[in-house]
């Protein structure tokens, strides 16, 4: 039978709840030994693990930092221990589960003492129909929980401590190699188009240069109302990663393939300002006005084009914009954005067809 259950918060090893004894032994030792597991967990420990006494045995689950731990007979099954632990752990985290980083005081959930008793009366019995049919149908693979001697935890053996500390290590390794990919990433980036952006930056600053200096400029480009340009842009997910580094929007619905599932857009999008950013070369100002009709998806290429709608003498210029979406999977045609720009370019003569 399930003899007793105890609460506790992972991160600093407060605790949190814990049942009365069931009958008139005393597990006062027993208690100590299972603060002492509280005192090795971390959050690298196994979710799920039991261990060895004489007569009993403890069985733990681990969720959302708390540790539910429960100590039972040694005849009595793994898999309604684990069950139980199960309805423990729902029943918390649906309650006060908004409230465990906040905790301050030990056993500040006292109340859930009593949701512990009743559930304990549930499996007293192992015997029972409810609970043969947990034992039956319960999907649960105990021999793939892992399973240790309370020796082991106590002072002989492989310590958890150890383990947990060279996996702190491991954990600590892996973000700092993470952050040094993301480094090289943008070398790679700058080694690769960084002659182009120097080479890009360059006419800007020319092309600034002549629109202050109109009357040394006799090179006049000459455009019609109805002319147009276009630039194609494919988008991949490395493109989105980057842009998500650069800008700090990180919203999973654009790299996570998982969670963009469970949106309506089915698949990762890519972000709208990326997508204008195709004009933004384009048209060479700032970006226009701009109306984000409807998602590009990751892999699609980005066709951004440009319609001269009116002209003037004074260089003054409006344009049609829109970015079209080609689907990778489809070629399907999509207009994504729309919207007008205006921009003054003091080289161009506007010429009106008769």
């Amino acid at each position: 039978m399930v003899l007793f259950a105890m609460l506790c918060r992972i991160s600093d090893g407060l605790m949190l709840s814990e049942s009365m004894d069931s009958g008139p032994e005393s597990f006062d030792q027993y208690k100590q030994q299972a603060k002492t597991i509280f005192s090795k967990l971390s959050r690298v420990s196994e979710k799920e693990m039991t261990f060895e006494t004489d007569k009993y045995y403890f069985a733990y689950l681990i969720e959302n930092d708390v540790c539910y731990l429960t100590f039972c007979e040694r005849s009595y099954p793994k898999k309604m221990a684990f069950n139980f632990l199960e309805e423990i752990y729902k029943e918390f985290d649906t309650c006060y589960g908004s409230e465990v980083a906040i905790a301050k005081r030990p056993y500040q959930f006292v109340k859930f003492e009593s949701f512990i008793t009743k559930t304990k009366k549930l499996y007293k019995d192992s015997r029972t129909q409810r609970n043969l049919s947990d034992v039956s149908y319960e999907l649960r693979d105990v021999h793939r929980i892992m399973s240790k001697n309370i020796q082991d935890i106590i002072g002989r053996g492989e310590k958890l401590s150890d383990v947990n500390q060279k996996s702190e290590m491991l954990l600590a390794e892996s973000v700092k190699y993470e952050k040094q990919t993301l480094d090289l990433a943008s070398k790679l980036f700058l080694k690769k188009y960084g002659p182009l952006l120097i080479v890009l930056l360059f006419v800007l600053i020319f092309s600034s240069n002549n629109s202050s200096n109109n009357d040394v400029d006799d090179t006049r480009i000459k455009i019609r109302i109805g002319d147009k340009a276009d630039l194609s842009k494919k988008f991949e997910m490395k493109d989105v990663k980057m842009f998500v580094e650069v800008s700090g929007d990180a919203n999973p619905v654009h790299t996570d393939p998982v969670y963009a599932s469970t949106t309506r857009f089915k698949k990762p999008i890519i972000h709208g300002m990326l997508v204008a950013s195709v004009l933004s070369a384009l048209v060479g100002t700032k970006l226009p006005e701009l109306n984000f009709i409807k998602p590009a998806y990751v892999g699609d290429t980005i066709r951004a084009e440009v319609t001269i709608m009116e002209g003037s003498r004074s260089s003054k210029i409006l344009l049609d914009t829109k970015c079209i979406a080609v689907c990778h999977q489809t070629g399907k045609e999509t207009t994504v954005i729309t919207g007008p720009a205006i921009i003054y370019h003091p080289n161009v003569d506007i010429v009106i067809d008769k």
